[in-house]
């Protein structure tokens, strides 16, 4: 399970790694923490860049391309 934020972004002039990287600025402001993991439509996959974040990402093709899931992966104890 995890709890988060989800970031729309449809503007055709921005790329996938843009997007995330406003996403985080804006969950860290908000929740004052860095987010854990971001989940974004498969058709993404394999054309993020590489990042020094520590995020992890999963894909959902339940999620539309213009929107991004980003939060926090709760354990299970």
């Amino acid at each position: 399970m995890a709890t988060g934020m989800i970031w729309f972004d449809n503007d055709p002039h921005k790329n996938i790694n843009e997007k995330i990287k406003f996403a985080v600025e804006y969950y860290q402001k908000k929740f004052g923490s860095e987010p854990t993991v971001c989940f974004l439509n498969p058709k993404f996959e394999g054309k993020l860049l590489n990042s020094d974040s520590e995020i992890e990402f999963d894909y959902n093709p339940g999620l539309s391309p213009d929107y991004i899931w980003i939060g926090l992966r709760q354990q299970i104890a």
